[in-house]
């Protein structure tokens, strides 16, 4: 919190901060969010996002984004993972989109998301190199 108020972090794009701090992820380590948004209109015309929340704070993830023309570019996916806090802080396994019900371990406070949006290859998985912007940003809150 600052000055008691519950605070929106800058913009990430792709796996890029645009403040210029050079992190990967959104988030501050040790500092649990407690909301998430998404850009609308990132995750293609039909792409979603849902958070996982518990008692106010975020403990899972799942994105999914929704590729506009694949006949002319291909398949594009959401590709993210999340930092969780607990007893035995970690970070989880690449998710891509909505495949095994998103990221988190659905217990511990998330801290920390990577999330940008590649290409995919059906033979294998995302390739990272390849990424769309996917703007998101954290509120959050020192406890």
């Amino acid at each position: 919190m600052v000055d008691g108020e519950k605070t929106w972090l800058d913009w990430m794009e792709g796996l890029y901060c645009t403040d210029g701090c050079g992190d990967t992820f959104a988030g501050i380590e040790g500092v649990g969010i407690v909301d998430f948004e998404i850009e609308p209109g990132s995750l293609g015309p039909d792409g979603w996002y849902e958070k996982n929340m518990r008692n106010g704070a975020l403990i899972g993830l799942t994105v999914y984004y929704d590729t506009p023309d694949p006949g002319s570019t291909g398949y594009y996916a959401a590709y993210y993972r999340v930092h969780w806090m607990g007893s035995d802080p970690a970070w989880g396994k690449w998710e891509i989109d909505d495949d095994d019900d998103g990221a988190g371990n659905d217990c511990d406070q998330v801290d920390m998301v990577e999330l940008t949006i590649c290409s995919v290859n059906m033979a294998y998985g995302c390739s990272i190199q390849r990424f769309r912007k996917a703007a998101r940003r954290l509120l959050w809150e020192r406890s």
